[in-house]
């Protein structure tokens, strides 16, 4: 009697599906390796986390003027992702928005960095797709998940847009509830895209607005 085919395996995204089904066409085969799918997320997650602790020296120092000035955007990128991907470490990931929009062109910034945010919050999302179980006991992940179940994208973008400590929480309820990834993905980078923008431009009109206050202190008399 010829074997079944392998049954969908939900909540992976469709191409790794697919890519599961081509490789590992034996059914067993097929549900050990989807099996093996959340323990290496969570242990991606886990070095992620601490190497993030082991560098954060070396990573802080992007948020500086003279590091801007050497590498352009690439601190722009870089800090906000891993401040996004760290989830429980502190990394100064607005500063260096805040920096970069009144030294590089503003809504540039704001571009870049909601890219490198949004790449970043994909842990909390795999954290709650592999650890679901582990986090739901949190009462405000409960809260938050609670949201999600009733107007997810909404939820998502609302907590994207407006800078708040509770997206993590958010993104682990969308992994742990098999949110759609590509609608996780493109959600998020609209909501941190615009917020990071709006932050850049404050940091631009900040600067400006200090300059003119402060520049006619540091000018010296005439005659």
């Amino acid at each position: 009697m010829p074997k079944a085919p392998p049954r969908p395996a939900r909540g992976l995204p469709r191409s790794l599906r697919r890519a599961i089904k081509v490789l590992l066409p034996d059914q067993r085969r097929f549900w050990a390796a989807r099996n093996l799918v959340r323990p290496l997320l969570l242990v991606a997650v886990a070095a992620l986390i601490a190497s993030s602790y082991l560098l954060r020296h070396d990573i802080v120092a992007l948020a500086s003027e003279d590091a801007l000035k050497r590498l352009g955007y690439v601190p722009v990128f870089v800090l906000p992702l891993v401040s996004s991907a760290s989830i429980v470490l502190p990394l100064p990931g607005a500063a260096v928005i805040f920096l970069g929009g009144a030294l590089l062109a503003p809504v540039l910034v704001g571009l870049v960095a909601g890219a490198g945010e949004t790449l970043g919050e994909l842990t909390g999302y795999a954290a709650g797709y592999s650890a679901g179980p582990v986090v739901e006991r949190g009462r405000r992940y409960q809260v938050v998940a609670s949201w999600m179940r009733r107007h997810g994208t909404v939820v998502l973008f609302l907590l994207a847009v407006v800078p708040n400590p509770l997206f993590d929480l958010a993104g682990m309820a969308a992994g742990a509830a098999r949110y759609p990834l590509w609608r996780f993905f493109s959600v998020i980078l609209v909501g941190k895209a615009i917020k990071d923008t709006g932050m850049a431009l404050a940091g631009a009109w900040g600067a400006r607005g200090l300059a003119d206050w402060l520049g006619p202190l540091f000018q010296r008399p005439q005659g």
